[in-house]
């Protein structure tokens, strides 16, 4: 069964058909090609955050972190994984009143593709509001409307599976400059796209 994460069916729904096949590759064989954006790639810096927010000294366990990654033996990966925790450490991100929640499983069928939310962290705030959180971190801006789209697609995924989340309780947090990605309510041209663009993802998926 063809299988695709909110992220990539966000970044796909704008793509022309020829550009929408590294990323359904990429879907599709996770363990081979470039992985230096992929998200296990800065697992350890997503970990840090977790920890940072579960710790009763937030600086000190993203430090401990840094220090970490000095033993890491690719050197654009340390880097890499140390610029995305610099931002964190110094931005307003670091100081947020989050108690991290269990993942919940979070899956629709779009025909014969399943589309699945994976955020990064899941969390509960000092309102008591459900926080589902995507970390972008590369060190390039991520697209705007990108952002927006991914929040959407997590939102009726929530939906589909009756998790009762607002959509501006879904963030984009781009560690490459600090802005935070919010919106206050789902086009319903975006689940349009989405549910063509799942055509397209099920008459290729076979023949890559």
């Amino acid at each position: 069964m063809p299988r695709i994460n909110a992220k990539g069916m966000a970044e796909m729904i704008a793509l022309p058909g020829y550009a929408q096949i590294p990323i359904l590759a990429a879907q599709k064989y996770p363990s081979q090609g470039p992985a230096q954006f992929r998200r296990p790639y800065y697992a350890p810096a997503i970990d840090a955050i977790r920890n940072a927010y579960q710790s009763n000294d937030r600086g000190a366990t993203v430090r401990d972190a840094r220090e970490a990654i000095r033993g890491l033996k690719v050197a654009s990966r340390r880097e890499n994984l140390n610029r995305v925790l610099e931002s964190f450490g110094n931005s307003d991100q670091l100081q947020r009143q989050l108690t991290i929640a269990r993942k919940p499983r979070i899956i629709a069928n779009l025909g014969t593709v399943e589309l699945r939310a994976s955020p990064d962290i899941v969390a509960i705030d000092e309102a008591g509001a459900t926080k589902l959180l995507y970390y972008h971190c590369k060190s390039t801006a991520y697209d705007q409307e990108a952002a927006k789209r991914l929040i959407e697609i997590s939102h009726w995924l929530c939906e589909e599976n009756e998790i009762d989340i607002a959509p501006r309780d879904i963030e984009v947090i781009d560690l490459s400059n600090g802005t935070l990605h919010r919106i206050r309510n789902r086009r319903e041209s975006t689940v349009r796209q989405m549910k063509q663009t799942a055509k397209v993802i099920a008459s290729l998926w076979d023949d890559l």
